[in-house]
């Protein structure tokens, strides 16, 4: 069954925010108006944005340098790292932990020029050579 809440007076009180906080028991029959705190944040703002240290503002539009940041991988912190090995320089599968792979019978996959096979004094039996030109 709906419960009738309407009420015969109404009291509209207009508060302060700390007027408001003060109440310990609102009342069902008063409507409590309280400021946002708008007016004090738009009090803070700047009337003219003025740029900080590498940034500027021409014609309205933002732009920011020199805040930092790398193009040299060798300069970055945090790098990833693959078996707690970190990626960094010229690694080998043996240097990250990683076994060859046993997809060609255990032999092991060679890759260089002509001259390049041809200067290798002791070829291997278990040496797979691919010679590209």
């Amino acid at each position: 069954m709906a419960t009738d809440t309407r009420t015969t007076k109404l009291i509209i009180n207009d508060l302060t925010k700390e007027q408001y906080e003060s109440i310990v028991n609102p009342s069902d029959t008063e409507l409590y108006l309280v400021p946002d705190d708008t007016d004090d944040r738009l009090a803070l703002k700047q009337d003219v944005l003025t740029p900080g240290t590498g940034i500027t503002i021409v014609d309205n539009v933002i732009s920011s340098t020199g805040a930092g940041g790398t193009t040299n991988y060798a300069d970055l912190s945090n790098k990833p790292q693959i078996g707690g090995v970190e990626l960094s320089g010229n690694k080998t599968l043996s240097a990250l932990g990683i076994a060859p792979s046993t997809a060609l019978g255990g032999m092991t996959l060679w890759k260089g020029t002509t001259a390049q096979y041809n200067a290798i004094t002791t070829k291997s039996a278990n040496t797979l050579y691919i010679i590209t030109e």
